[in-house]
C-alpha cells in the first residue's frame, strides 16, 4: 500500500531547507604586503520544486502502484485459502486417525475374545493347537496395527497443531458439505471468474500494459518549476524563481531497450494469465473427478461393509456349529 503513497508524492511539491555555517581564513595581497582576512559566515535557504508536466509519467506510476497492490491482495487471498485448506486437511486427518485407532482397538478386543474362545475349545479337544497359534499370531498383528495407527494419530495431531496453533481437543463432527455447481463446466466457470491466482495475473497484465505506456512517456521531456529564498548572517536576502525543461536526447539506446523490455513483459504477463487459467480449469476438472470417484467409493464401501457384516455373522455361527475353523472366523473378521 505504501508504494501508492510514494507514487502519489511525485505529484506534490518538494520543499527543503539548507543551513550553512563556516569559518574562512585567507591571505590577501595589498600594496604594503599581505594581510590575513578571516571571518564567520552563515546562510539559510528554503527551496521548493514542483514538476508541472511530464507527459503522464507520474500518473502512470500511480496506476502501476495501485494495480500492484491489487495483485498482491489477491496473492494474500490465495495464502489465506491455503492456510484454511491446510487446517481443514489437518482436522480431517485427525478425525480419520482417531477413527482408525478406534477400529484397531475394536479389532484387538474382538481377536482377544476369539483367542479366548479358541483356547477354551482347545481345552475341551474341539480344535488343535494350530488353531490357537493362528489366533495368537493374529492378535500380535492386531497389536502392531494398533501401534501403527496410534503413531499416525500422533503425526496428525502435530500437523493439526502446526496449522492451528494448538493440539486438537474433542473435535466436532464435520459440517455439511457446501453446495456444488450442477456441472463441471459451471464449476470451471466460477473458478475462471473468482480464483485469486487468475485475478492476480489479470492485475499483473494491467501492470505490464502500463509499463509499456510508461516506457513511451519516459522518452518525452519534463517541465518543472523551482523557488528559492535565501538569507545570510548579514541580513542580505535573495530570491529566485525559474522554470526548467529537460529531455534526454541520447542515452546509448537505454530508453529504446527499456521500451522493448516492457513490450516483452506485456507478452509474458498475458501468456502467464492464459497458462494460469489453463492450470486452474485443469485443477477443477481433477477435483471434480476425484469427488465423483470418492462418492462412488463411499457408496460401494457401504455395501461392502453391510455384506461383510452379514458374512462374518454367518461364519461365526458356522464355527460355533463346528463347520468352520478359527482361521475362517479370523479371516472373516
Amino acid at each position: 500500500d505504501e508504494d501508492v503513497a510514494v507514487a502519489v508524492s511525485s505529484l506534490r511539491p518538494v520543499v527543503a531547507y539548507t543551513a550553512q555555517a563556516g569559518w574562512s581564513r585567507a591571505e590577501v595581497g595589498t600594496a604594503g604586503g599581505t594581510t590575513v582576512a578571516e571571518g564567520l559566515s552563515a546562510s539559510l535557504a528554503l527551496s521548493a520544486e514542483l514538476t508541472l508536466f511530464d507527459f503522464g509519467r507520474r500518473k502512470l506510476g500511480i496506476e502501476i502502484a495501485k494495480e500492484s497492490v491489487l495483485a498482491t491482495r489477491q496473492a494474500l487471498v490465495q495464502v489465506e485459502q491455503n492456510v484454511l485448506l491446510a487446517t481443514v486437511q489437518a482436522y480431517v486427518d485427525v478425525r480419520l486417525a482417531q477413527d482408525v485407532v478406534a477400529l484397531r482397538q475394536s479389532n484387538l478386543r474382538l481377536i482377544t475374545q476369539e483367542l479366548r474362545a479358541a483356547q477354551d475349545r482347545f481345552d475341551v479337544g474341539e480344535i488343535t493347537r494350530t488353531d490357537v497359534s493362528i489366533a495368537e499370531a493374529r492378535l500380535a498383528a492386531s497389536r502392531a496395527a494398533l501401534a501403527a495407527a496410534q503413531g499416525q494419530l500422533m503425526i496428525a495431531r502435530e500437523a493439526y497443531k502446526a496449522a492451528t496453533g494448538a493440539y486438537p481437543g474433542k473435535l466436532a463432527p464435520p459440517p455439511k458439505a457446501p453446495a456444488l455447481p450442477r456441472t463441471m463446466e459451471e464449476a470451471q466457470g466460477v473458478a475462471r471468474g473468482t480464483h485469486p491466482l487468475i485475478r492476480q495475473a489479470q492485475h499483473q497484465v494491467t501492470v505490464a500494459d502500463l509499463q509499456v505506456e510508461l516506457a513511451k512517456a519516459n522518452r518525452a521531456p519534463t517541465i518543472g518549476a523551482g523557488v528559492t529564498l535565501r538569507t545570510d548572517d548579514e541580513g542580505l536576502d535573495s530570491q529566485s524563481l525559474g522554470l526548467t525543461m529537460n529531455q534526454t536526447i541520447y542515452a546509448g539506446g537505454r530508453l529504446s531497450a527499456l521500451q522493448r523490455k516492457a513490450l516483452a513483459g506485456k507478452d509474458a504477463a498475458r501468456a502467464a494469465l492464459a497458462q494460469m487459467a489453463v492450470n486452474v480449469v485443469e485443477n477443477v476438472g481433477v477435483a471434480w473427478a476425484n469427488l465423483a470417484v470418492a462418492a462412488a467409493s463411499i457408496e460401494a464401501s457401504d455395501l461392502q461393509i453391510r455384506a461383510s457384516h452379514a458374512a462374518f455373522d454367518g461364519v461365526r455361527e458356522e464355527a460355533a456349529a463346528g463347520t468352520r475353523t478359527t482361521l475362517d472366523v479370523l479371516d472373516a473378521e
